[in-house]
């Protein structure tokens, strides 16, 4: 899991919502914390 550039390291956040692009011809998602900044994705 990456960290994003607002968040410290060691710093725990949740991921509240996780997001699914299906319309490519590769599966993508990505993973929001609780104050809107996506701080996982796959692929980068």
């Amino acid at each position: 899991m990456s960290i994003s550039s607002n968040q410290q390291e060691g710093e725990v956040m949740s991921i509240i919502m996780i997001g699914i692009d299906l319309a490519k011809s590769i599966f993508a998602e990505h993973g929001v914390n609780e104050n809107g900044h996506a701080n996982w994705s796959n692929p980068r």
